[in-house]
């Protein structure tokens, strides 16, 4: 279930920066994350959590959901290849936007 917050958020930003809607089956919330992940997103169960850092702007929270959003419907999940590398493509989609 989404938090209040991020409901609000997704709002409000949504009609400039949201390119995704919130698939059914995920969860997203604004955690506590060490200094150096803004997000990340975990799968359980046909199940996606999004976790998204409290100290990011606005417009950071909704850049990096876009980024996990773009895990989920691009397929990550079930790829075979490193990590890293899928990070660097999914990180080239983010700026080609």
């Amino acid at each position: 279930m989404l938090s209040r917050r991020i409901l609000i958020l997704l709002h409000d930003l949504s009609r400039r920066c949201l390119r995704h809607k919130v698939p059914e089956n995920t969860r997203v919330y604004i955690v506590a994350t060490p200094p150096t992940i803004s997000s990340f997103v975990v799968r359980k169960d046909e199940w996606y959590t999004i976790c998204i850092s409290d100290v990011l702007t606005p417009e950071g929270q909704i850049e990096a959901y876009n980024h996990e959003v773009d895990h989920i419907t691009n397929g990550d999940f079930d790829s075979d290849e490193p990590t890293g590398l899928i990070e660097i493509r999914a990180h080239k989609r983010d700026k080609e936007g």
